[in-house]
């Protein structure tokens, strides 16, 4: 028994219903739920495509939210620790992103901000100057499915250049997706670039070697932890 009479195991549902395929190729599975009387642990695993997974942070605090495994060792389980206990009687796995090495590019004209929409196999994305930066070089770019990779390392996967041929180096940028699985406003990326745009330049293409797809979604099993006798 836990120190508030509540029994440390929560009953877990069907193992259909503990089973959640997020339908892009990444499925969760529930094994193992325990209650100590201030903060609940959960066991699980992952099954289906892992090549280039990674876990969004999500809502900071939320007792019903399954922080994501490392998997960056090779492995596909793991236990976690969320505070507090459940709300609703039910757990919701992270959202996630997939890595993916493709190649593709949008041509934005200088002096326009209409965005150049980039499509890919897995949705499309938009790029465009970013107004009222003193002459710096900055593009944001918007997708609800998949952006421009800002992860670790990834700095080398960006790219650009005038149509006279300088290139600009990717000096900082940061990606921002909404911690809320259920907040429809879509996740974007700011990138700045060191320099100037050469004056007679009239346009820049910007290059990407890798983008991220966006696994988000309501991924919720539910648990039920008995009452004490």
């Amino acid at each position: 028994m836990s120190p508030e009479g509540i029994p440390n195991s929560a009953l877990l549902p069907s193992s259909n219903s503990s089973r959640v395929d997020t339908g892009a190729g990444l499925i969760y599975v529930l094994d193992e739920v325990a209650f100590d009387g201030t903060s609940t642990r959960a066991t699980y695993h992952l099954e289906g495509d892992l090549n280039g997974v990674a876990f969004l942070p999500g809502v900071p605090n939320d007792p019903s939210a399954i922080p994501g495994i490392d998997i960056s060792d090779g492995s596909a389980s793991g236990t976690v620790v969320i505070p507090g206990r459940p709300e609703r009687e039910s757990l919701r796995f992270p959202s996630a992103f997939r890595h993916v090495e493709y190649r593709v590019e949008a041509v934005l004209p200088i002096g326009s901000t209409t965005p150049a929409t980039i499509n890919t196999p897995h949705g499309n994305f938009t790029a465009s100057w970013l107004q009222g930066n003193d002459g710096q070089l900055v593009i944001q770019l918007v997708g609800h499915d998949v952006l421009a990779t800002l992860s670790p390392g990834s700095s080398s996967d960006v790219a650009l250049e005038d149509d006279l041929g300088n290139t600009y180096r990717l000096e900082k940028g940061r990606v921002t997706v909404p911690a809320r699985w259920d907040d429809s406003r879509p996740a974007t990326a700011v990138m700045l670039f060191a320099g100037r745009l050469a004056p007679a330049a009239r346009s820049a293409t910007l290059r990407l070697a890798a983008y991220d797809v966006l696994i988000v979604g309501n991924w919720e099993v539910p648990v039920s932890f008995p009452s004490a006798p």
